[in-house]
């Protein structure tokens, strides 16, 4: 007899036959009132069956956790807090005040970590990465602010033009005369608007405080702020600047006695020169 022959009349294995000809189907094989159970319904193969099995014999005696529902209680929801590492008080987070968030900030943190029912490692994970936002964050900000205060300086060195500093300085003696620092009040011009600026940065305010300066300035007739020997304040070369610029040729308020500003402009270059020079313009 041949080799091939023998394969050929070699016998078949029942299930081999059964697998490759049908699918079996391992509910004809338990007991009839079973087969139509729920619970077996998702099941599609003995395999299957015997791994669900095994894994629920696994979890017998350990720790479950029941997942909250919608009529879950306070006192269930916090059962399941703690059964997934909750800390049993806010202050049993172990997080540390960073360069963006202070005490303050990490106190608030973990009551309302607490309060909503994060572990240790869900804390710090959100703390961490607020905290590098945040920084990012005011970052922005401090560029922004300092690009609104260029701006303001500018604005203000556009209208005023070689009058600028002189104005600015008015302005602050003002602020130092009325306003001294370590007093009650002296914080009124570090109170910080919607853009992030502070009040003393605001132009309306400068210009404000520059004139306020000038009218005490030529109604008294003397330095009234700074106690310098100069006028209101400026200094004695800011004076002189100011004394040029008002006599230049090009200023008709000075020169034109219909001009409507002549009364005044020739009342501060007279102001001006009694300082510098003792002399009538």
């Amino acid at each position: 007899m041949s080799e091939e022959t023998q394969v050929a009349d070699a016998p078949v294995d029942a299930g081999q036959a059964t697998s490759e000809t049908t699918e079996f189907n391992f509910r004809e094989h338990i007991d009839e009132e079973l087969r139509n159970d729920p619970s077996l319904a998702s099941y599609t193969s003995i395999n299957g069956m015997a791994k669900s099995l095994i894994n629920a014999q696994k979890m017998v005696g350990a720790d479950k956790v029941v997942i909250p529902g919608k009529y879950t209680t306070e006192d269930e929801m916090n059962i399941f807090y703690s059964k997934i590492g909750r800390p049993d008080t806010p202050d049993g987070y172990e997080i540390k005040p960073s360069e963006t968030i202070g005490e303050e900030g990490v106190d608030f943190f973990r009551q309302m970590a607490h309060k909503h029912g994060l572990t240790q490692q869900q804390a710090l994970g959100i703390f961490t990465d607020y905290g590098e936002y945040a920084g990012s964050v005011t970052d922005k900000s401090d560029e922004q602010i300092e690009q609104i205060q260029l701006g303001i300086e500018a604005d203000l060195k556009k209208e005023w033009g070689d009058q600028y500093q002189a104005k600015l300085n008015t302005s602050n003696d003002v602020v130092d005369y009325f306003v001294p620092e370590g007093t009650e009040s002296d914080d009124i011009i570090e109170l910080q608007l919607a853009d992030g600026t502070f009040l003393g940065d605001h132009p309306k305010v400068i210009k404000m405080l520059a004139n306020i300066g000038d009218f005490i300035g030529e109604k008294i007739g003397e330095d009234s702020f700074s106690g310098r020997d100069s006028v209101p304040g400026i200094a004695l070369e800011e004076a002189e600047r100011e004394l040029n610029s008002i006599r230049a040729p090009g200023n008709t308020a000075y020169w034109d006695k219909n001009h409507p500003d002549h009364a005044r402009s020739v009342q501060r270059a007279l102001q001006l020169q009694e300082i510098l020079t003792g002399d009538a313009a």
